[in-house]
């Protein structure tokens, strides 16, 4: 009868602990203000030019546009733009490149993409990025939130959140704040970018949720719209060694699948299998775990099929 009583106690603490934990979160979850993902508008159609400044001088332009979106190795859904980006419940800003941490860390070894921005936190929170942000003997590993401040961004008054990278120094252990601009918009994304070695990238003009900012320069509007038929591309790179992407092209919703096989004709991976919406797809092909050798993966969507052959190296 004691020992049915403890256990019951003990049952009954379990439970209050429980129930304490997901109160906890509900609550941590309910002051998230969620309006700050403006700040990094994730839509797919979304457009943005910047103009970058080499340490030469030298000047050029590059355009990203979400084309679509995809589900990693990891589990997550990420959007197709500049690299594969993805906010999560807490908004923290996860960008994956199609690879792995560059720091030594065993939690960034871990890590499938590395966290720059964080949209929820107090001015002077500091993090590891898990990614070398700047090529100095430094090493990188940290953002920190300087907070909101206003602007005037292509014509009007905006809001603008502030973030400044940091490094370790491996032979004194001193932290070192490298002070330039890493700038979102609320509305508009990523305003400004500024490392050490490749001075900055400005946005000179966008296209967001369909409206436009500022000026796009060498693009024809009518290539961003969702394509006319199907396409497969060639992986990239091929060769690779352990991980490519693979893009295609899909022009109006229907069921897709895109599957990997090997040479004797058995499924190694299975990378689509669900209905998509018109548009431009990447999808990343994790092969650490498979050997060397030749293999060939088909996109089955509608009437179309379409295989191509990759190569692994490793």
């Amino acid at each position: 009868m004691c020992l049915l009583k403890k256990t019951s106690i003990k049952t009954s603490r379990l439970f209050i602990l429980i129930l304490s934990i997901l109160l906890l979160k509900e609550i941590v979850i309910s002051q998230i203000d969620t309006t700050l993902k403006e700040f990094y508008p994730l839509k797919i159609g979304n457009v943005w030019q910047y103009q970058h400044v080499d340490p030469f001088g030298v000047q050029y332009i590059s355009t990203c546009r979400i084309a679509g979106d995809t589900i990693l190795p990891d589990g997550e859904r990420y959007y197709q733009g500049c690299g594969l980006v993805r906010i999560d419940s807490l908004l923290h800003v996860w960008q994956n490149y199609g690879g792995v941490a560059t720091d030594t860390t065993q939690e960034c070894q871990m890590a499938y993409s590395f966290n720059v921005y964080r949209l929820n936190e107090q001015v002077g929170t500091i993090w590891g990025t898990c990614q070398n942000l700047v090529a100095t003997l430094c090493y990188p590993w940290f953002m920190r939130y300087d907070g909101i401040y206003t602007s005037n961004i292509f014509g009007q008054t905006r809001e603008v959140m502030r973030f400044t990278p940091g490094a370790i120094c491996p032979e004194t252990g001193d932290t070192t704040w490298y002070y330039v601009d890493w700038l979102l918009v609320r509305g508009i994304g990523i305003y400004r970018e500024e490392t050490i070695e490749t001075a900055a990238r400005q946005l000179i003009g966008a296209i967001i949720n369909g409206v436009k900012y500022g000026t796009l320069v060498g693009v024809d509007e009518n290539s961003l719209m969702i394509p006319t038929s199907f396409h497969l591309m060639q992986n990239y790179p091929n060769p690779f060694n352990t991980s490519t992407m693979i893009t295609y092209e899909i022009p109006r919703e229907t069921f897709v699948t895109l599957e990997v096989y090997d040479m004797l004709g058995r499924k190694v991976a299975q990378l689509v299998n669900r209905t998509k919406q018109p548009g431009h797809y990447q999808e990343v092909f994790d092969a650490s775990m498979l050997s060397s050798g030749v293999y060939i993966y088909r996109l089955r969507a509608g009437e179309f099929n379409k295989t191509n052959v990759m190569i692994l190296i490793k």
